[in-house]
This record gives structure tokens, C-alpha cells and sequence, in this order.
């Protein structure tokens, strides 16, 4: 990804992480979908940082975080702000 985003201007380098959780319940009435969606926003990075994680996370920028790596957090941080604890957040916001 960095040689294919060499060129990529800082304000064209946006980035999302994106997870999606979904209940499904069944009964004799039918069947219940229910859907969370959670976000974290960033950019990519033009060189990698940090130890923690995989995949990405060494290029991604976190924006609500001043541009730490999600590399950078710990466990506890990463999943305080993690997509995924944003997507079952919106779930269990759902089920109240």
C-alpha cells in the first residue's frame, strides 16, 4: 500500500476502519435483524509506526487521537476506540 500511495497528498489519505455486527433472533413469529455499525476515522500514514496489532494498524493514523498509530495503543486503548467496540456499542444502544 505505501508504494501504491506514494504520490497520495496528505488530504487526499483518508481512512476508515469499519465493523458491522448483527443480532439475529428467531421465534415462532418470525425473525428479528438487528444491526451495528461503528467507525474509526484516519488517515494513512507514510511509514509504519508501532508494534501493537496487524495488518494496517501501523499505517493508520487514528484522527481523534492526533494521528497516534493504532499501532501505537495498548489492548485497553485500541479497544476503548476500536470499531468493533463501536459497533457493538450501537447493537446494545439497540436492544435498550
Amino acid at each position: 500500500m505505501l508504494v501504491e500511495m506514494a504520490d497520495v497528498p496528505e488530504g487526499e489519505r483518508t481512512a476508515r476502519f469499519h465493523s458491522t455486527v448483527v443480532l439475529v433472533t428467531r421465534d415462532e413469529d418470525g425473525e428479528e435483524i438487528i444491526r451495528g455499525d461503528g467507525d474509526v476515522e484516519g488517515t494513512i500514514a507514510y511509514d509504519r509506526k508501532g508494534t501493537n496489532g496487524f495488518g494496517y494498524d501501523p499505517l493508520f493514523k487514528i484522527t481523534e487521537l492526533g494521528g497516534r498509530r493504532m499501532a501505537e495503543l495498548d489492548p485497553e486503548e485500541k479497544n476503548a476506540i476500536s470499531h468493533r467496540f463501536h459497533a457493538l456499542q450501537d447493537l446494545s444502544a439497540k436492544l435498550l
